[in-house]
């Protein structure tokens, strides 16, 4: 082989070397890309977590509203404002 072809076949790989780290890393398929799309993925794996929490919460409190007679009293006299048909109110200032 003459040595300006070997030169240009080494030149060559050498830049085919480079394209391939350069994409490698940087690339839409990259590392780079690889590391954010795992990082949003633990931040919602932390939102279902919060939100299954929320939602044992409130079916929690769904199930304590149908079982207690007592606390659909309370909330009605105390959030709804509301009375029984005989009673008086009395407001406070």
């Amino acid at each position: 082989m003459r040595p300006a072809k070997r030169m240009l076949l080494r030149a060559f790989f050498i830049g085919e070397i480079v394209a391939f780290s350069y994409l490698y890393l940087f690339g839409p398929q990259g590392i780079t890309a690889i590391m954010a799309q795992a990082h949003e993925n633990n931040g919602l794996q932390e939102r279902i977590k919060e939100s299954r929490a929320q939602l044992a919460k409130l079916e929690r409190s769904v199930q304590d509203w149908n079982d207690n007679s007592f606390l659909k009293e309370r909330i009605a006299r105390e959030q709804l404002q509301m009375a029984r048909h005989n009673e008086q109110i009395y407001y406070l200032t």
